[in-house]
């Protein structure tokens, strides 16, 4: 009839019912548990089967708990069932570090995505990292199809930047130290990407690299903001010396002075003034 017996003072700490509070009340009525969970709670014991899960439950005053239990039968010789008894543990400071941890991950994950930066990880035994799923994007690598060993990071790298990964991570896992590092990577469909790399190392007690970690973040636009402006000041140099237009470059100082910085040779032509001069 689910009317308890018999509770343990472990019982009593957990959901602030005494044991003479709980003794004689049916078991639904200490605490909170839905409907839905009780009927299939009861569907299986009074079939004879065990019922174990976890829920939230209320203790004595309305306080939210969570709760692991198991309830097993207890059967006479004759094998009918004639109790229950039931094992139950407060898990609301694990469940909460496990929310914890989740919203912890998914801030991560998300600062990751904003900023190109990812993390990984390299057991030198192994031989095959442990990519965050940023690092994934950065090669454009599909996360559930794996991480590829260190040794196929050659299929996915520039052919002329792969010797300065494989020595950096050789260098480690001889050596330790760390670096820091930046190459081009071959991503699906021939297109280029730009990462840079930042590797260290862990010691295990015997002074053995166990274990390589660092970040990869994807530069690319950088790399190509710096390409496009080295192309513009390399255009404009061009124009500068072969201009047949006096052409003069001036410092404005905070106190209004002008400072000649350099003039190009059709304004030395124009002035009789080298640039050296000026």
């Amino acid at each position: 009839e689910g009317v308890i017996e018999y509770a343990n003072p472990k019982f009593s700490q957990t959901t602030g019912y005494s044991s003479e509070e709980a003794i004689g009340e049916k078991i639904e009525s200490i605490g909170e548990q839905s409907a839905e969970l009780q009927k299939g709670m009861w569907k299986d014991l009074i079939s004879g089967q065990e019922w174990k899960g976890e829920f939230f439950n209320k203790r004595k005053g309305g306080e939210p708990y969570c709760e692991s239990a198991f309830i097993s039968s207890i059967k006479n010789s004759e094998g009918i069932i004639t109790n229950y008894i039931k094992v139950a543990e407060d898990i609301t400071e694990r469940k909460q570090a496990e929310k914890d941890l989740k919203k912890s991950e998914h801030l991560l994950k998300e600062a990751q995505a904003v900023a190109h930066i990812g993390h990984w990880e390299l057991d030198p035994e192994v031989g095959t990292p442990v990519w965050s799923d940023e690092v994934f994007r950065i090669f454009g690598l599909k996360p559930q199809e794996g991480e590829p060993s260190f040794v196929d990071h050659e299929n996915h790298l520039h052919p002329d930047d792969w010797p300065i990964l494989d020595e950096a991570v050789a260098r480690l896992c001889a050596e330790g130290g760390s670096f820091d590092i930046e190459f081009r990577i071959e991503r699906p469909g021939d297109t280029i990407a730009w990462m840079h790399a930042i590797g260290n190392t862990i010691k295990d007690e015997q002074g053995k690299i166990s274990k390589l970690f660092g970040t990869a973040q994807d530069i690319t636009l950088q790399k190509q903001s710096e390409l496009a402006l080295r192309e513009s000041e390399g255009f404009l140099s061009i124009v500068f010396e072969n201009s047949d237009v006096g052409i003069f470059v001036v410092e404005v100082t905070e106190e209004g002075d002008y400072i000649y910085e350099g003039i190009n040779p059709a304004h030395e032509k124009l002035t009789a003034i080298t640039n050296a001069e000026i």
